[in-house]
């Protein structure tokens, strides 16, 4: 076998093996976006923290208003003062309450 030869089969091999790949290549499903997982745990993260918050708040709302049922069944009258303190609930409170009651 001469050289031109040889040479003239490797070209063959090389576009016979490019053939090949671009076929893979077209057979195979087209590229998925990127999850950016530090980005995801990150939210999650803020919001965790942002609903431990709100969490908190509401649980100190509720034993404020457990301590004034108690004290108002043992028969304390309550000023407009005390009234309006109970009222003035935090305001991830009043948003989280407006929206459950908005659906």
């Amino acid at each position: 076998m001469s050289l031109q030869d040889s040479l003239a089969v490797m070209v063959s091999y090389t576009a016979t093996l490019q053939e090949t790949l671009r076929s893979i290549r077209d057979a195979l499903p087209p590229d998925k976006q990127v999850v950016d997982v530090q980005k995801i745990l990150s939210t999650q993260e803020h919001w965790t923290t942002e609903m431990a918050n709100q969490l908190e708040g509401l649980a100190e709302h509720f034993e404020k208003m457990e301590v004034a049922l108690r004290e108002s069944e043992a028969g304390e009258k309550f000023s407009e003062g005390d009234i309006q303190g109970m009222r003035s609930r935090p305001p991830h409170v009043c948003v989280m309450i407006e929206a459950r009651f908005k659906r």
